[in-house]
């Protein structure tokens, strides 16, 4: 439940007409909050995704939350082709994909540890 909400969240702040930080370069404030956003997101999905019984095995969460969160980020950057005053761009979406693809790095360093503290 928690992703879906963020998926909203993340559709509705896309929806605000015009809405944009200036651009300073490729690491700009954007491109932070792009990561962060999509990383909270990644995050959520790998979670969700251990709840389900069809995707055992960490592999596969990482896979299926991986493939959802960035597939959800060039959604979101088609999305605000539609949307006045805003436009897609491919650096917005690489920093969403880079943002969804460490968090799964950093879910599975945390199930890792946790799981070597219970043995």
């Amino acid at each position: 439940m928690p992703a879906i909400v963020w998926a909203g969240l993340i559709f509705t702040g896309s929806s605000i007409p015009g809405f944009s930080t200036p651009p300073l370069g490729l690491f700009s404030l954007d491109k932070i909050a792009h990561f962060f956003e999509f990383g909270i997101f990644g995050f959520l999905l790998a979670r969700a995704m251990t709840a389900w019984p069809r995707i055992k095995g960490p592999e596969k969460t990482i896979l299926f939350a991986s493939l959802t969160g960035i597939s959800w980020a060039l959604l979101d950057e088609f999305h605000q082709m539609f949307v006045r005053g805003r436009n897609a761009s491919v650096y917005d979406f690489l920093a969403d994909a880079l943002g969804v693809l460490a968090a799964q790095f950093l879910y599975v360093f945390l199930l890792s540890r946790r799981n070597r503290k219970q043995s």
